[in-house]
Parts: C-alpha cells; sequence; structure tokens
C-alpha cells in the first residue's frame, strides 16, 4: 500500500491533462463561433475543418441519436458526460505525448 502522500501525488490532476482538457473546450467554443464565419475567410475555413476532425465522433453521435439528446433532460445528461469523457480522453494522449516529450 503506498504511503498517503504517494497516494495522493498518484490521483491528484496533473497540468499536462487538465490545460490540453481547458483547451479542448475553448476550441470547442472556437468551432461554433467559426460555424457562423467560416465562409468569409480561407484562413478561418482551415482551421474550422481542423476542428471538424476533432468534434467528428461528437457530431456523429449527436446526428444518429439527436432526438434522444435534445428532448430529454437524461439524454442531455449522458451527451454532456459523454462529451466531458471524450474531451478528457483526447487531454489526457496529449498530456501523456507532452510528458512522454518531456522525458518524465
Amino acid at each position: 500500500m503506498p504511503e498517503s502522500g504517494q497516494f495522493a501525488e498518484a490521483v491528484a490532476p496533473r497540468a499536462t491533462i487538465l490545460l490540453p482538457f481547458a483547451l479542448l473546450w475553448v476550441l470547442l467554443g472556437a468551432y461554433l463561433v467559426l460555424l457562423e464565419f467560416a465562409e468569409e475567410s480561407a484562413l478561418l475555413g482551415a482551421v474550422a475543418g481542423v476542428l471538424r476532425i476533432v468534434m467528428a465522433p461528437v457530431d456523429a453521435l449527436v446526428h444518429r441519436t439527436g432526438g434522444f439528446f435534445r428532448e430529454s433532460a437524461v439524454g442531455a445528461a449522458i451527451g454532456y458526460g459523454l462529451l466531458l469523457g471524450y474531451f478528457y480522453a483526447i487531454a489526457t494522449v496529449i498530456g501523456l505525448v507532452i510528458e512522454a516529450l518531456a522525458g518524465r
């Protein structure tokens, strides 16, 4: 059994995961804004295209089961939970890559 300090350190959120997690939420906001203005600029169109790739699984899920997520509070809660899980998984992968590149 690890000592309490080791356990707390092992389960503590790391900045290498939390920063990408926060960045993904910023990207989601940017994605939604760029959907409105992407036609006006080639650069914004390119950025929106990259963000569409990141958001593709979320878009597919909503299009296949959109009524469930929009019409009930339970569905909305499940949808937000899935979105949080998806973003946390991506952030974890990004964080592990950052740690591997940093040699930790």
